[in-house]
């Protein structure tokens, strides 16, 4: 019982937060990608349309706005945002910026790790404790 009330307390004392963003570059066209993380139902909902890479991608951008139609009619000469992304990008640049998309959905290395059972039994000041060690651990790397 003393378990179930702290998980609950934990998931009461969790801060709502804004979405998280962050900036890549695809070099070959000195172009910088601002992406963002994306809600759950609408992740869910890209799996297995058509394109559904550079839908992610175009979903995830923040800026460049690829669905400016100044850009894909007037500049690319393209029906769609789609068709002129295929124009502008290279396969891997594509995945490449889907790598970070993935980061910031909770796909990146670290995201989750199963507890030990030594650390089933520390309290939510050391586990949280170590979380941070951890974090900053990763950001040290990277």
């Amino acid at each position: 019982m003393e378990q179930s009330k702290s998980a609950v307390r934990s998931l009461l004392d969790l801060p709502v937060r804004e979405r998280e963003t962050a900036e890549v570059k695809v070099t070959r066209l000195n172009l910088i990608v601002k992406v963002r993380e994306l809600p759950y139902d609408r992740l869910n909902k890209l799996r297995g349309m058509e394109d559904s890479d550079l839908q992610y991608l175009m979903e995830s951008a923040v800026e460049p706005k690829f669905r400016d139609k100044a850009w894909y009619k007037g500049r690319m000469n393209c029906p769609t945002p789609i068709e002129a992304m295929k124009k502008l990008f290279r396969e891997g640049e594509v995945r490449a910026i889907l790598h970070k998309c993935d980061e910031l959905n909770g796909y990146g290395y670290g995201a989750v790790v199963p507890l030990s059972p030594d650390e089933r039994e520390l309290s939510e000041d050391e586990l949280q404790a170590r979380a941070i060690g951890a974090a900053l651990e990763e950001l040290e790397k990277n």
